[in-house]
């Protein structure tokens, strides 16, 4: 991500909600094949 409108605050931001949200993805598909 490098878009020099944006902070370097907002792209933090940005990225750990974009991680989290993969996250929760993938750990969602490990629970629903684990069953």
């Amino acid at each position: 991500i490098d878009d020099v409108r944006g902070s370097a605050a907002y792209r933090r931001h940005a990225l750990s909600v974009m991680a989290r949200r993969t996250l929760g993805w993938a750990w969602k598909e490990y629970q629903c094949a684990s069953i």
